[in-house]
């Protein structure tokens, strides 16, 4: 049998333990093999001979294949001696619930507990299923960090794309380091508006709104916003700012 890669492999074996109610460890695992073994310890437990073996085929990339494998296990039933959290990882999770997570970015934790509970008949606890929310959302949108890498050379595309709108972003410098590490800088605000918001205002009432609202993503801060009304009596968006806190220095 072959899997396009070796998560997919291990969560294959993992689902196969779960409604068996048995566990499994990993005997080896290398760049190009994998051997698992039964997991039952103790010394009133029953010597079991399960194991799996599984190779990266050659000539692919990802691909792995299952060379040979014992397909019962002749242990007692023990997955409910801490079973559970070994074998039902935040992957095995985030794999149940990537495509309900991907169609809906709020789908909440808790929903999460009753998806797993359904498909395994398992408990498990907030926090892992909350490591499995977030693996799918880095999976799905990136991870946090390298999209504010990516801000600056957004911000400048955005600009570059619709001529005549402003932008203005300001980081600060990392403090120096003792150890003599490459410095880096810390993102504090970022402000645009958009030239056809900038054209459309002369047509609104002279009377400017603004607001603000907090991020709940990892890095926290708030978004700024100001926006007028046109004759319809209806918002018309202004100009957008990403900061630090909603201080003075930030609105200005």
């Amino acid at each position: 049998m072959v899997f396009p890669n070796f998560e997919e492999l291990k969560n294959a074996v993992s689902i196969f333990h779960i409604r068996h109610r048995k566990n499994f460890c990993s005997s080896y695992k290398k760049s190009s093999s994998w051997r698992a073994v039964c997991a039952t310890t103790g010394p009133q437990q029953t010597p079991c001979n399960w194991s799996l073996s599984a190779a990266k085929l050659k000539g692919t990339t990802n691909q792995w294949k299952i060379k040979k494998v014992s397909t019962t296990h002749t242990c007692q039933n023990v997955f409910i001696e801490g079973g559970m959290d070994r074998v039902c990882g935040s992957d095995l999770i985030a794999a149940l619930v990537t495509r309900k997570i991907c169609e809906d970015p709020h789908y909440k934790v808790k929903h999460i507990q009753t998806d797993v509970k359904n498909e395994y008949g398992l408990d498990v606890s907030y926090r892992k299923a909350w490591y499995a929310r977030q693996k799918c959302i880095e999976t799905e949108y990136g991870k946090f960090a390298d999209s504010y890498n990516e801000l600056p050379s957004f911000l400048m595309s955005l600009k570059a794309t619709n001529p005549g709108t402003i932008i203005e972003f300001d980081f600060t410098p990392s403090p120096p380091s003792p150890s003599g590490e490459s410095a880096y800088v810390h993102f504090k605000y970022a402000f645009w508006a958009f030239k056809p918001a900038i054209d459309g205002f002369q047509y609104c009432f002279p009377v400017i709104g603004v607001d603000g609202t907090h991020l709940y993503g990892k890095y926290k801060g708030n978004l700024l916003l100001a926006v007028g009304t046109n004759a319809n009596n209806e918002i018309f968006p202004l100009a957008y700012s990403i900061v630090d806190a909603e201080t003075a220095a930030s609105w200005s």
